[in-house]
């Protein structure tokens, strides 16, 4: 995938579009919350004919339909699939009654992995992403770090955590200017990188 290709897909406004959609669900979502809440009498009886209406409107069956449609695809943020969801849920939004449904157009900053994505042990490439026509389709990488070009030795520290770490000292493994090789989970990820500085 060509550089100019990704931010041909990652354009503001389809970002602002993928941004906008989570806020305003976020928003309904305290809606109906508040509502629901303010829907109690002072005595403590509950006045459910407002959460009646919500519950009543709300159908597993259309739920599950509208995760297969949205999750059908891979739609990386700023990428055209994403875009065209985001298009969906505006219209949707207006046939719903909502009066009042806009995109905005902000200035982000988005980290995409570059062509030259591979790992390299000893001159030999380890790992190469796999071209795939599919430009929704980007390689792993590790979003927001510093573009670099790192050697060393490579240190594996099983999961990164404090554990980890201090089991790699009582075995005497020299941590200082290694590459750490961490597993996913068991805590944030950007703690992983933290705890091995």
């Amino acid at each position: 995938m060509m550089l100019d290709q990704l931010k041909y897909i990652f354009t503001p406004k389809r970002l602002a579009l993928i941004l906008g959609g989570c806020a305003a669900l976020i928003i309904l979502i305290v809606v109906i919350a508040v509502v629901s809440k303010k829907s109690q009498s002072k005595d403590g009886e509950e006045n459910l004919t407002i959460v009646d209406k919500v519950v009543a409107f709300i159908d597993s069956e259309n739920i599950r339909e509208n995760i297969k449609y949205f999750a059908k695809e891979p739609h990386p943020a700023g990428g055209q699939r994403n875009l065209e969801l985001g298009e969906e849920v505006l219209r949707r939004w207006k046939s719903y009654g909502f009066d009042d449904v806009f995109n905005n157009d902000y200035e982000i900053l988005l980290s995409l992995p570059t062509e030259e994505s591979y790992i390299k042990y000893k001159g030999k490439i380890q790992y190469e992403p796999k071209n795939n026509e599919d430009s929704n389709i980007i390689p792993p990488f590790n979003a927001f770090s510093k573009n670099a070009k790192v050697s060393g030795q490579v240190v594996y520290v099983n999961y990164g955590r404090v554990e980890d770490l201090e089991k790699l000292v009582e075995l005497e493994v020299d941590l200082i200017g290694k590459i750490a090789v961490c597993r996913y989970g068991k805590i944030f990820r950007g703690s992983k990188a933290q705890k091995c500085l």
